[in-house]
C-alpha cells in the first residue's frame, strides 16, 4: 500500500546473504515506480562493495530488466555498480559546457534511452554506452567550453570491452560498436548518403533503420538547439523510403559472374569489380538495371579499361 521497498529484518544481514538482492531492489523501484526506504538505501551504499562477488550474468540481469523498465534509476546506482561498471560513475562526473546539451553525459544517456520506443535491448545497451567516450576525449577551451573529438571513435572501442565485460551476445557485439561509431553521423537527403549506407557499409534496411532509430533517441537528449538534428533524421527517414526500391546488393543486380563471364573477357577479380560498378551504376540509374543494359556498359572500352 505504501509503495516502499524494504527488507525484511535488518538490511545489512539481508545484503550480506545474498549481494544481488541490492541490485533487486532496484529493479523493483523501476518496475513497480516504488520508492526505496532510507534504511535500505543506506545499507546499499554500505555494503555496495559485495556486488564484485555477484556473476557478472546476474547483474546484467538485473541491469537489463531496469533499461527496460526505467533506465532513470541507473542514476542512483553509480556506487553500487562500480566494481562492474565505473564508466557510469565517470559519466555523471563528466560535465557538459555545451549549446547543445543541458546536463551531464549520464543525465544524457539515460534521457536518451527513454525514448526508445518500442523498446530493443540491443539498442538500448548502444545507447547506455554511445556517449562514454566523451570521458577519455574531453577538452574545455578559453572560454569554457567543453569539447568532445573523436568520442565515437573511443566509445565504439570501449563498447566492445563492455560488451565482453557484460558477455552479451555475439550479434550483440557486432552490432553495438557499429551504432556506437556512427550515433553521431549527419544524415542528408541524398542518394550519396543512401549508398554510403547501404552499400559501402553493407548496412540491410533493418540495421540502418536501427542506427536512424538511435541518432534520433541521441538528438532527443540535447538542448532544443541539438534537438534539431531529430528533424534531419526525420527528413532522411522520408526520403529513404522514397528511394527504398533502387538496387542496393549484387544480388539485385539484373546479371551475375556467370553472364559476364560469357559475355566479357573479364575474370578472377575483375568479375567482382565488375559487379560492384554494376551496382553503383544500377543504384544510381535504377532504369538501367536490365541484363542487357548492364552488359552494354561492361563492353565499353573505358570501364574495360577501368578495370584492367
Amino acid at each position: 500500500k505504501r509503495k516502499i521497498i524494504r527488507c525484511v529484518g535488518n538490511p545489512d544481514r539481508r545484503f550480506n546473504e545474498d549481494a544481488l538482492r541490492m541490485l533487486r531492489a532496484y529493479r523493483f523501484c523501476a518496475k513497480l515506480g516504488f520508492s526505496m526506504d532510507e534504511t535500505v538505501k543506506k545499507s546499499i551504499d554500505t555494503n555496495a562493495s559485495l556486488i564484485q562477488y555477484v556473476s557478472i550474468e546476474r547483474i546484467v540481469h538485473e541491469l537489463k530488466e531496469i533499461m527496460e523498465t526505467n533506465p532513470q534509476v541507473l542514476q542512483d546506482m553509480t556506487l553500487l555498480l562500480k566494481p562492474v561498471f565505473n564508466e557510469l560513475d565517470l559519466a555523471l562526473m563528466c560535465s557538459q559546457n555545451s549549446i547543445y546539451h543541458y546536463t551531464d553525459v549520464l543525465h544524457h544517456t539515460l534521457d536518451a534511452m527513454c525514448y526508445l520506443k518500442p523498446y530493443d535491448e540491443t539498442l538500448a545497451f548502444a545507447l547506455l554506452f554511445h556517449d562514454l567516450g566523451k570521458i577519455q576525449v574531453k577538452t574545455t577551451d578559453s572560454n569554457g567550453k567543453d569539447h568532445f573529438k573523436h568520442h565515437a571513435k573511443v566509445g565504439s572501442e570501449l563498447s566492445k570491452e563492455l560488451c565482453r565485460r557484460f558477455k552479451l551476445t555475439n550479434e550483440q557485439r557486432k552490432w553495438i560498436p557499429f551504432y556506437v561509431l556512427h550515433h553521431d553521423d549527419k544524415f542528408t537527403c541524398d542518394l550519396d548518403c543512401i549508398y554510403k549506407y547501404r552499400v559501402t557499409y553493407h548496412l540491410d534496411e533493418e540495421h540502418l533503420l536501427n542506427l536512424l532509430q538511435i541518432r534520433y533517441c541521441d538528438a532527443m537528449a540535447h538542448s532544443e538547439l541539438g534537438q534539431k538534428s531529430a528533424i534531419d533524421v526525420e527528413l532522411f527517414y522520408d526520403y529513404y523510403i522514397q528511394n527504398r526500391n533502387r538496387c542496393m546488393s549484387i544480388s539485385q543486380l539484373a546479371l551475375n559472374g556467370k553472364d559476364i563471364i560469357e559475355a566479357t573477357n573479364l575474370r578472377g577479380k575483375q568479375i567482382q569489380e565488375a559487379l560492384n560498378m554494376c551496382l553503383k551504376y544500377s543504384f544510381y540509374h535504377p532504369e538501367k538495371n536490365t541484363k542487357e543494359e548492364l552488359l552494354n556498359i561492361l563492353k565499353n572500352e573505358s570501364f574495360i579499361t577501368h578495370l584492367c
